[in-house]
């Protein structure tokens, strides 16, 4: 499944953007215990994606100066799947994920490298939930199958850090203006 899958128009960014919004209200109930079970569970079901899609990821973020490395991060910290450094201008993504994973987690980390490289937000749970809208538009616009990770992972964050459930729909504007100009970059 290449392209951006069934989903051509504009206007479905901030249809995929309100959805995700109302999961995020709903599952903020849940326990922080229950919300990582259920990201961890996610992440393991996502499938899709084309080589050429993440080829074009790297291509964004070293257009916008970030180079991207893949290596085993196990060595950092057993789960950490990617990072970015943003003094460093590089994003790490771990080697050993599968190329469904890696869209995932380099749209996640090309999230954060575009969003707060400028170091205006400092609210941890805002920054970790709009790097994974951004990177929920992209893998929904690519057309990744089963990805509903993003919907225990954004109310998690939020939650841990008393970033309230209320706040993620002030990021809208914001998220698609930034995944709108990548979308314009790769020609999408």
């Amino acid at each position: 499944m290449g392209g951006r899958g069934s989903l051509s128009p504009r206007r479905n960014y901030s249809k995929i953007y309100d959805k995700l919004n109302k999961i995020v209200e709903r599952e903020y109930e849940k326990s922080l215990d229950e919300l990582r079970q259920l990201y961890r569970d996610a992440v393991d079901k996502t499938k899709g994606g084309t080589q050429k899609q993440y080829k074009d990821l790297i291509r964004y973020a070293q257009n916008q100066g970030f180079d991207v490395i893949q290596k085993d991060l196990s060595y950092i910290d057993p789960e950490l799947r990617g990072r970015t450094d943003i003094d460093e201008k590089r994003i790490l993504i771990d080697s050993k994920l599968s190329l469904s994973e890696r869209i995932k987690v380099l749209s996640h980390e090309i999230g954060h490298a575009t969003m707060h490289a400028d170091g205006k937000t400092e609210d941890v749970g805002q920054r970790e939930a709009e790097a994974e809208a951004f990177s929920k538009l992209t893998t929904e616009t690519f057309g990744l199958e089963n990805n509903n990770s993003s919907e225990y992972y954004i109310p998690g964050w939020m939650k841990k850090e008393g970033t309230p459930v209320s706040d993620f729909a002030k990021y809208k504007d914001k998220v698609i203006k930034t995944f709108s100009k990548m979308m314009d970059f790769l020609g999408l």
